[in-house]
């Protein structure tokens, strides 16, 4: 199915194609089908040029009145063309020429030398900072996710709620640790209550051993003193008793024996006297025996009971002593196992309520409320996740809020290493912001690097150092860091000198040299240099106050040639015919003389400038 073409929401219609409307006719011409059949080949291509036309929808004129101009248009348009061109060629030609064209330099190519001060300075880019800044961090031990923040850019009073965590867990696990550490001071008051009941049984149980002792040893010093002394005391009364009895019925058994012969008693008298003869006898015998049994085995057996009772008395002391002394370590051990875990449980819902006081930032003091994600943003590989937000996470120690203290600002500025030897702390300096569409304010040098920078994978090779510039009277003006800047740090001043902007000294071969005018042309002149600046260099000789000299390159027909002394005849890599080399610009100017100031830095963002 075949779609009507559009054109500017104008319909072009398929039918009717014999009427058309031409341009420069009052009235409307039908064209006949052949007409018509020859222009359908263009019909297209010119269409689409119609459509590029802006016409009124109100507009009565028909798409097809566009046809017919279009084509003569183009014809025009390429004949005039064609004579621009051919036109151009031949002015251009016409000024190569020598001597062609305009000899006349304008007001705005020349300089009249003049004598002037201006200033020798190092012009670097960089970003304000603030003097005193204080970092806040997620002080929890895991990953927050932010239920609430405060918009950056606010000014904010201290103990001011900048950022809340989600504390749903924190909480729960804070209650379970309160939970355990009552437990654990329970089981402590326990421990200590069972300690003190040892301490107790102790002291009984060794009383009770040292009792034993103190009864060992007087039952050994009673037998010593007393039953001992009674039993030898008996035995000895024994030996005595039956040795006289003995003795005695000794004396009467042999005077029996007499009497028997003589008669006088009779065979029994005789014999009992005997047995009881031989009985005290066998008696006396027996107790001494009893004595030598007593002193030789009854003693020593009963001196060794009485004196192994006291050695067990002082044994058990000892051994009493020691089971209290283990049953007590047992008890103070349980008793410090208690207090550490008390003290570990304490710890750690000390640390689970400071955790959770953590999920609450307040602000230390007052400050400028910046997100640490607008300034890491850009320097990270990986995805950028925009600013801090509702539902955000952050992770432990990771940085949530910059508080930078804006009453007093810092510049930080990259200068190149060739010219930080000439930078020194307390010089004076101007900063800009184009932010805040302030004059520049007074600065001076804070401090100056110690190591070098490079520039990165885009510049390998390039140094350069870090210079902190102190920004004075900041009080009243809104500055926020990170705002781009530009110093310009005072190196010298050049006081009533001859001077000349920059641009109308060129270097060739090693040699310095100015236009100088002269009846219409300008004259190559050797100029000794002296100081420079981005925009004045100074004159030492070869200048006169007063003179005008040319601030570009002179045509070859500007340049006035006349004889040269021998000193001053250019070089054989100058042209023969006289041609200028390049003005002075960052890659030809003149390196410092010897004892002059000034040094342009060509690599990097900082140089040398003065101002008129």
């Amino acid at each position: 199915m075949k779609h009507p073409k559009t054109t500017h929401n104008r319909t072009i219609p398929r039918t009717n194609h014999s009427k058309m409307l031409i341009p420069g006719l009052k009235k409307t011409h039908k064209l006949s089908p052949e007409t018509w059949k020859r222009r359908k080949a263009g019909l297209r291509f010119r269409l689409r040029e119609s459509m590029s036309m802006k016409t009124s929808p109100d507009s009565d004129i028909h798409i097809h009145e566009c046809i017919l101009p279009a084509r003569r248009g183009m014809a025009l348009r390429m004949i005039v063309l064609f004579f621009v061109i051919i036109m151009a060629g031949a002015g251009g030609v016409y000024a190569l020429r020598p001597g062609g064209g305009s000899t006349a330099a304008s007001a705005g190519d020349t300089y009249q030398v003049a004598r002037q001060s201006f200033d020798i300075v190092i012009t670097s880019n960089g970003e304000l900072k603030a003097a005193q800044q204080i970092e806040l961090r997620n002080e929890t031990e895991r990953e927050g996710v932010i239920t609430y923040i405060i918009p950056e850019g606010q000014f904010v009073e201290p103990d001011t709620v900048l950022v809340e965590f989600n504390r749903e867990q924190l909480k729960r696990e804070l209650d379970d640790a309160e939970d355990q550490l009552e437990s654990t001071r329970n089981d402590l008051t326990s421990a200590k209550a069972a300690l003190e009941i040892q301490k107790s049984e102790n002291d009984s149980a060794l009383r009770k051993a040292e009792l034993v002792l103190r009864l060992a040893e007087l039952e050994l010093k009673k037998w010593q003193e007393g039953d001992l002394v009674a039993k030898r005391q008996e035995l000895a009364l024994r030996v005595e008793t039956t040795q006289r009895d003995y003795e005695r019925l000794k004396r009467k058994y042999e005077q029996a024996i007499k009497l028997k012969e003589q008669d006088y008693i009779s065979s029994d008298e005789l014999e009992q006297d005997q047995i009881r003869y031989l009985e005290a006898e066998n008696a006396s015998k027996t107790a001494k025996l009893n004595q030598d049994i007593f002193e030789k085995y009854e003693y020593p057996k009963l001196l060794e009971s009485k004196t192994s009772a006291v050695e067990d008395a002082k044994a058990e002391i000892e051994r009493v002593k020691q089971r209290n002394s283990s049953q007590l370590a047992q008890r103070e051990a349980d008793l410090a196992k208690r207090e550490a875990q008390l003290k570990y449980r304490q710890e750690r819902a000390d640390k689970l309520q400071h955790q959770l006081d953590a999920c609450s930032i307040k602000a230390p003091s007052a400050g400028m409320v910046v997100y640490s994600t607008s300034i890491d943003r850009g320097m990270r590989w990986g995805g950028d996740d925009g600013p801090w937000q509702i539902g955000s996470r952050v992770g432990p120690r990771q940085s949530v809020i910059i508080l930078p203290d804006t009453s007093q600002m810092i510049a930080e500025v990259k200068v190149h290493e060739s010219l930080t030897s000439q930078i020194k702390p307390g010089q004076k300096a101007t900063v800009s912001v184009d932010a805040v569409g302030h004059e520049p304010f007074d600065a001076e040098v804070e401090s100056i690097g110690v190591l070098a920078e490079n520039g990165g994978w885009r510049d390998p090779n390039r140094r350069e150092y870090t210079v902190r510039l102190l920004l004075k009277n900041t009080q009243s003006t809104v500055l926020k860091p990170s705002m781009r800047c530009e110093s310009k740090i005072l190196l010298q001043k050049v006081n009533d000198a001859l001077a000349v902007p920059l641009q109308a000294v060129f270097n060739d071969a090693g040699r310095t040299y100015c236009y100088v005018a002269s009846g219409g042309q300008y004259i190559k002149t050797r100029v000794r240099t002296g100081r420079f600046s981005e925009n004045w260099i100074e004159i030492l000789d070869g200048l006169q106050e007063g003179q005008t000299v040319l601030l570009r390159e002179p045509k070859p027909s500007e340049i006035k040639k006349v004889n040269q002394d021998k000193d001053d005849k250019p070089d054989a890599a100058e042209n023969k015919d006289n041609m200028p080399r390049k003005p002075m610009m960052k890659s030809n100017r003149p390196t410092k003389p010897a004892g002059q100031g000034g040094k342009m830095n060509s690599s990097s963002g900082s140089k040398p400038s003065g101002k008129p």
